[in-house]
Formats: structure tokens, sequence, C-alpha cells
């Protein structure tokens, strides 16, 4: 008897050992596995040595290892929360490549693109370094082409906005309260333009229709028009520009607002998929249809904004699994049964008109 416990004891330490190697080796796979993924990160590996960098500066108080901890997190911080941020198919701003250089202004200028020498201050103010850092970059990447002569309120107020959905990427409390007293707060008041610009830019932000339309708009007119020499109606338009897609994003339920803008430059309709009942009921005609109006009435761009049903799903689940399906057969037969071409699709989550949080599907189409 004795004999047979030491055996089953010994077969027990067996397993034990096996089953320790084989956690041990999980761990050394993870560890290899998000080592590769690291490395084969810029951005991820640039906030690594940046930690590494400021280690040694603290051990030894050299100069040189400031420098390179100042680069490499700054460059890591901004171009991880830049790529959070979807802009049509790309991202905005550019990837910044940065050469720290001392001074005692900030100020930028190119050596080569997306790479900048950038006077900064000492790491004590990496704060300080990152949110000035972030406004060079955004004044140097947005509205190319049209920075001269665009309307100086509208372009602070979509500056400011841009930047600060920048830092909030950065999730730091120091970064995003230092910005909001010395930069966002300072130019959103400057004067009553750009403070009412602000407010309905910030308001377009809320609901997601910023980053996903107004400023798709902008970028696609300022690379429309490169080289033409600005006028009064292009400044005009544009600020027609923001009335609409303001408009929009006040939408109450049941409001109707214009769903089309037809000018010179700016060739836009909107298509709504919000009613339940509509597209349960009445099917994919009204919408199909709607896109058909469009493009004969010359639009170039049509949007299509689809609002999520959760609620709709703990109600009557096979009432959502319905739209859900129709959603999916609406963006087929756009594609299928128009001459519509589908330039990006992007999920998103905004707060509604009522204070709530909401997700939502915009979808872009283009004409030839």
């Amino acid at each position: 008897m004795q004999d047979m416990i030491i055996e089953q004891a010994k077969g027990n330490y067996a397993i034990w050992i096996v089953a320790g190697l084989l956690m041990l080796t999980g761990c050394l796979v993870t560890v290899v596995v998000w080592l590769l993924h690291v490395l084969s990160d810029e951005d991820k590996t640039s906030k690594w040595r940046a930690r590494m960098y400021k280690e040694l500066f603290r051990f030894t108080g050299k100069r040189e290892q400031e420098k390179k901890y100042i680069s490499n997190d700054i460059r890591g911080r901004l171009n991880l929360a830049r790529r959070a941020m979807h802009f049509g198919e790309s991202v905005l701003p550019k990837a910044v490549d940065l050469e720290w250089v001392e001074g005692a202004e900030p100020t930028a200028y190119d050596i080569k693109e997306g790479q900048f020498v950038v006077r900064l201050d000492p790491s004590e103010s990496q704060h300080k370094n990152i949110a000035t850092l972030a406004k060079l970059l955004v004044q140097k990447t947005t509205l190319q082409g049209m920075r001269s002569w665009l309307d100086g309120g509208l372009q602070c107020a979509i500056d400011m906005t841009l930047l600060r959905k920048i830092i909030e990427q950065l999730k730091n409390r120091e970064i995003f309260d230092w910005f909001i007293s010395n930069e966002y707060q300072p130019a959103m008041q400057s004067n009553p333009s750009t403070e009412l610009k602000g407010k309905q830019i910030r308001t377009i932000d809320e609901r997601g229709l910023f980053i996903h339309m107004l400023l798709v708009e902008l970028d696609e007119f300022g690379k429309n028009t490169y080289g033409v020499d600005p006028n009064d109606e292009m400044g005009k338009e544009i600020l027609q520009l923001l009335q609409f897609v303001y408009a929009l994003a006040t939408k109450r339920p049941g409001q109707d607002v214009p769903l089309e803008m037809r000018e010179t430059y700016f060739r836009i309709g909107v298509i709504w998929v919000a009613k339940t009942e509509k597209i349960l009921k009445s099917g994919l005609e009204p919408y199909l249809d709607a896109m058909d109006y469009n493009i004969q009435r010359g639009a170039e761009t049509v949007y299509v904004l689809i609002f999520d049903k959760d609620w709709l799903g703990q109600r009557y689940p096979l009432a959502l699994e319905k739209f859900n399906k129709r959603i999916g057969d609406l963006q087929q037969q756009f594609l299928t049964k128009t001459m519509a071409q589908e330039h990006f699709a992007v999920n998103f989550e905004f707060t509604d008109v009522l204070g709530m949080r909401m997700r939502a599907t915009c979808i872009r189409y283009k004409f030839d």
C-alpha cells in the first residue's frame, strides 16, 4: 500500500511538473508574441524607448538622454493618438518624426515629408512639450491649401477641436489640463466669432460628424481647389457647409432639416436611416429611391447615417435581427442597383441631443 501511495505521489508530482512547464512555455510564448508585436510597431517601440531614456536621464543627468526621452515620448504618444482617430480612409494628423533642438520659442519647420525639427522645453515640462507639438502638428497638416484665406474664427475652432481630440486620446490628465487652461480656452474665447464657431463645431464633434463628415469635406475641398485663387464664393460655401452639418448634428427626432447641399463646390446628400418602422415595413425601396434622387440632382457625395437599435434587441430580438439584415441588404443594393461607390464606412459612438450615448455607422458614397 505504501508503495502504491509513493508511486501515486510521484505520478502527481510529474503531472504538476508537466503542467508547470506548459504554463511557463505558454507565458514565454505570450511574452515573445507581445515583444514582436511591440517591436514591429514603431510608435509603441518609441514609447518603450522613452521610458528607458527617462530612467537613464534620471540616473546620469546627461542632456543627450533627456533629448532622446523627449523625442521618443512625444513621437510615440502623438502617433498612437492620431492612429486612433479615423478620418475617412486615412488618419489625421500625419505621422511625425521628431528631432529635438533647444530654444526659447516653440516653432517647427519641415526637413522632409512627415518630419519636423521642433524647439521645445526641457523634460520637466513634457506635458507642455506634447501639447505644443500637437498644436504645431495640427496647424501644419490640416486645412492644407486653404489656411491662408479661411475665416480666422473657423480655422481656430477647427484646429482647437481636432487638437482637443488628440489630447484626449493621450489619456493623461496633466497634459489635458495644461492644454485646456493654456491653449483651448484662451483660443476659443479670443473673440465672439471664434467662440460661436467653436461651440458649433464642439456640438458637431459630440454627434460624431466632425471627423467623419466636416473634416472629410474640407479636406477634399482643399485638394480640389489647390492652386485656384480663392474668392468670396469659396468662403461663403465653407460657412454654409458648417451650418449644413450643424443642422444635422442638432436634429431632434421627427424634426425636418435639409438633407442636401447643392452649391458650386459642395454637392452633398444625406440619407438618414433612423426610423425602425420605415425600413421594416416599407423595405429598401425608399432608401434606394433617395440615392437615385441624389444622383439625379447632381450630388457628388452621399452620406448614409445609420443609427443603432440596441434597445430593439432588448424588447424585440427578432425585429433587431430583421433590421440588421435589412441594413446589410441595403448596403449591397446601393452598390449593385445604383451608381454609388463606397468610399468608406466607419462605426462610431456619439452623444445625441438628449445626452444619451449611442452608436452609429457613417457610410460615404462617391460617384464618378
